[in-house]
């Protein structure tokens, strides 16, 4: 049995996570799921589309973090992907704003497919041919989301919200931006950030918990000793506190208007647990104010004004921050300011302890929940990981959460700040279409 570097049990869910550190330097965390039939392992990579061409404090090229994940299933004008269903499992990957993440589902064996996945990530030997290839299948993707509303109304919101944040570009790049990477680019930047300390691996299912650590100790020793050593540079980010600008307008060919609101915060380096914290509060605040059990939301779904397409979010880094508000609405203009005055009521009437604490019981039953999820798990770990915050934590960071919190967090968020906006309309809408305002001293 290798020696366990620390392992760590939830008081309440009775889970028990093991992690160690690998020869190599990669994090390795596995819980044990007795009688599950799959079992989900992955390798997550602390490098997303905003730190897309930063390498060696460089300007950022958005879409090269994903360019580069599509890139890494070529192996030598093969698909890897073929390898691991040789062997009984089915292997994917995503990359968002801050990590790139390969994984793969089984309900087999895991020997093969482990050594697989290490392969997989950090093996980058890229050929000219298959590049282009993968340029013109990205392009291709790309002129083709150019007529998704949904798609359309986010990208134009991000161009409101950031004025030079990497997170306001597609993490997919544009047409532009794909056509200017090149294999020495990738080669480069597979070097400096896909490194093991750069990493992390979760394990989750009905594993023999030594038995993984082996398999991907040896796997990692093999693959790491044909390739040097990088260090994982990034690019320091800077971003005014204002909005680019506060709305856009535009036409397209859809069957309804489409309306985002974004809220930008003003994260100020926060990290670690104050982080979490800070997020677990935000999301609380809009089931407060737009959940079911929220007398406001069902007032505006009655009246016709929001439908089952009406949804938030937040996003919660440690460089940027964005709570999103919006849906399909016949009157996008009159949502916007039913979700302010909606704010603005809730702050005067005051924040109800007995609410908040139901909904801190439902996300607390959530978290017990998941751990019935393999996929679940194993990716609240590895995000926790980057973050500093462990899986456990989440239990004593909610129940922090207070009414003082929520209400502190719903005025300076959601009522003292303007939110940025951006509408989508039909073509064949009548209405003049208003300019878009200029940028936000």
């Amino acid at each position: 049995m290798p020696q366990i570097d620390h392992v760590r049990t939830d008081r309440l869910s009775r889970e028990r996570i093991h992690g160690y550190s690998l020869r190599c330097g990669m994090p390795l965390f596995v819980l044990k799921k007795a009688g599950f039939s799959k079992t989900l392992a992955l390798i997550s990579v602390n490098f997303g589309s905003i730190d897309s061409g930063g390498a060696g404090g460089r300007a950022p090229l958005p879409g090269l973090a994903h360019f580069l994940e599509h890139m890494l299933f070529k192996k030598r004008s093969h698909d890897i992907s073929n390898d691991f269903a040789m062997h009984g499992a089915s292997v994917n990957a995503g990359t968002d704003y801050v990590a790139t993440t390969f994984y793969f589902t089984t309900s087999g064996p895991l020997a093969e497919s482990l050594r697989l996945l290490t392969r997989l990530v950090f093996e980058g030997s890229f050929e000219k041919e298959i590049v282009e290839k993968e340029r013109l299948i990205i392009t291709q993707e790309l002129l083709m989301s150019e007529d998704d509303p949904a798609r359309k109304t986010y990208a134009n919101l991000m161009d409101c919200v950031y004025h030079r944040h990497p997170a306001r570009q597609d993490i997919a790049g544009t047409v532009d931006s794909v056509s200017r990477i090149d294999l020495p680019m990738l080669s480069r930047h597979h070097g400096e950030f896909y490194v093991p300390a750069n990493t992390v691996a979760a394990v989750c299912g009905s594993v023999d918990i030594g038995e993984v650590h082996d398999l991907l100790d040896h796997a990692m020793s093999s693959v790491m000793r044909e390739r040097s050593e990088g260090t994982a540079n990034r690019r320091r980010i800077s971003e005014p506190g204002s909005l680019f600008k506060e709305e856009r307008r535009h036409r397209m060919e859809t069957t309804r208007p489409r309306v985002l609101l974004g809220f930008k915060d003003s994260v100020g380096g926060t990290k670690g647990q104050d982080l979490v914290k800070r997020d677990i509060a935000t999301s609380i605040l809009l089931d407060y104010l737009f959940g079911k059990g929220s007398r406001d939301a069902l007032h505006l779904y009655d009246s016709g004004l929001i439908d089952d397409s009406f949804a938030f979010a937040s996003i919660c880094q440690d460089t940027f921050g964005l709570t999103i508000v919006g849906g399909e609405c016949d009157e996008p203009d009159r949502l916007v300011e039913s979700v302010t005055a909606v704010a603005r009521g809730n702050l005067k009437a005051g924040i109800k302890r007995r609410r908040i604490e139901m909904l801190k019981r439902k996300y607390l039953g959530r978290f017990i929940g998941s751990f019935d999820s393999p996929e679940g798990c194993a990716f609240a770990i590895a995000s926790g990981h980057f973050k500093g915050v462990g899986l456990f934590d989440f239990p004593r960071l909610l129940s922090g959460i207070t009414t003082r919190v929520v209400a502190e967090r719903l005025e300076e968020h959601l009522v003292d700040k303007r939110p940025a906006v951006s509408i989508v309309l039909p073509k064949s809408e009548a209405r003049d279409v208003k300019t878009c305002a200029e940028p936000v001293a």
